[in-house]
């Protein structure tokens, strides 16, 4: 693709470039790995996987919401920190510095890598900008990544749709030529300002625990899915009092990837469902389980995912300045959780001269500041959860981890 080439931006992808005006909402995973490649190798293998994923060599351009587009911008490689630390240094730490860092989104590349040399160990931690690509698309190129460089030769995607393009959904124009020079409703498209104070904790089940709760569910008749949901929201009332005396309100983003055969695309292929759970009267986690799956089923259905793009398209077809916009996404939005479980991942796990151990997240700060995200993944037999907030609940992945392991006895 030429510098001058211009996608428009598919309904959920200006969704997110709207939040980006105001807080800023990018989101990271991290990858543990066992071995040391030399920083020139791992450049190369970067390079490698952008060219594979065109929406990682574009910037967002456009005088107004209705015609955002994509540029592709050639020659733009995705920015490498290198980080010598101790083999006792975590990376937590260096995510929550991270989220708290926005993406300029008036240049090319909407991402950023931070690698973490350690002896005989590394971590790689991948940023990027949510209207380009979604949690699962992180994980698929960290796994392009650690593919390149274990030599692999990688196939390039000539065209990354829109969901709304694979949904068959009618798109908005933009000029072939390079964008307008922005006017003054968008200045801040250089990207919002984040929350302070952002924190991350971590859990990591047991495979023995991990293959008990993937049975049980099936038992049970819910997925786990929903019973992470109903563990997460069991140990915040339990630690946070306040979610005893009213409904807990939970986003799920769903994934309609298998509708579209999309299951490598660098994308932001995602629908939000946000829905309240009464925690007044006492739930047996199973139960309470079931509730949680029942209620996102339907969802869960191609029909109901491009009905649901559909209705938040009207959004932006009824001359709404941005401040109003912005207003409505955060009704929709608002909650106490956003649980982004990007499920099994069949990576394997020997890429040559470095083993890859686990993948973490993906973390991500929504713009309500009290929020919590909880980011599932299962991995190598093991499954991980991270919960990243600017209000965090202390202790919540411990009591997480507690009711999980009581429930699988």
């Amino acid at each position: 693709m030429n510098n001058l080439i211009r996608r428009p931006l598919g309904i959920n992808e200006k969704i997110f470039w709207v939040i980006d005006q105001k807080v800023a909402m990018h989101f990271a995973l991290v990858a543990e790995l066992k071995g040391n490649e030399p920083e020139e190798a791992w450049r190369r293998a970067i390079d490698i996987a952008q060219r594979r994923h065109p929406n990682l060599s574009v910037k967002i351009t456009g005088s107004h919401y209705s015609n955002l587009g994509f540029e592709q911008v050639a020659n733009c490689p995705i920015p490498l920190t290198v980080i010598h630390q101790n083999e006792d240094d975590n990376w937590e730490s260096i995510v929550e510095e991270e989220l708290q860092k926005p993406l300029d989104l008036n240049n090319a590349p909407l991402a950023r890598a931070i690698l973490l040399q350690q002896p005989g160990q590394s971590t790689f931690i991948f940023i990027s900008n949510h209207s380009i690509g979604d949690g699962i698309s992180g994980a698929l190129v960290i796994r392009d990544i650690l593919s390149a460089l274990s030599g692999a030769v990688l196939t390039v995607f000539p065209h990354t749709p829109s969901l709304d393009e694979l949904a068959g959904l009618p798109m908005s124009k933009v000029s072939d030529q390079t964008a307008p020079v922005l006017t003054e409703e968008v200045t801040m498209l250089t990207g919002g300002v984040p929350w302070p104070g952002i924190k991350i904790e971590r859990l990591e089940l047991s495979s023995e625990t991990t293959y008990k709760l993937i049975k049980r569910a099936k038992i049970e008749q819910t997925t786990v899915h929903s019973v992470i949901t109903a563990a997460i929201i069991l140990a915040g009332r339990s630690l946070n009092h306040e979610w005893n005396d009213r409904e807990v309100v939970v986003v799920h983003p769903l994934s309609p990837r298998k509708f579209y055969q999309a299951e490598d695309e660098y994308a932001m292929l995602v629908n939000l469902i946000t829905i309240g759970y009464d925690t007044k009267s006492g739930h047996q986690i199973w139960d309470f389980a079931r509730t949680i799956s029942v209620s996102i089923a339907e969802a869960k259905t191609q029909e109901w995912q491009e009905a649901a793009l559909s209705s938040v398209g009207t959004l932006f077809n009824l001359d709404l300045d941005l401040e109003t916009i912005y207003e409505q996404i955060l009704l929709a939005t608002k909650s106490d959780m956003m649980v982004t479980n990007i499920g099994k991942l069949d990576f394997q796990n020997d890429f040559g001269s470095v083993k890859l151990k686990s993948i973490w997240g993906p973390m991500v700060i929504t713009p309500h500041q009290a929020s919590h995200t909880i980011g599932v993944n299962t991995f190598d037999g093991r499954l991980r959860i991270t919960i990243s907030s600017a209000k965090l609940i202390t202790g919540l992945s411990k009591m997480v981890e507690k009711i999980i392991v009581a429930a699988c006895e």
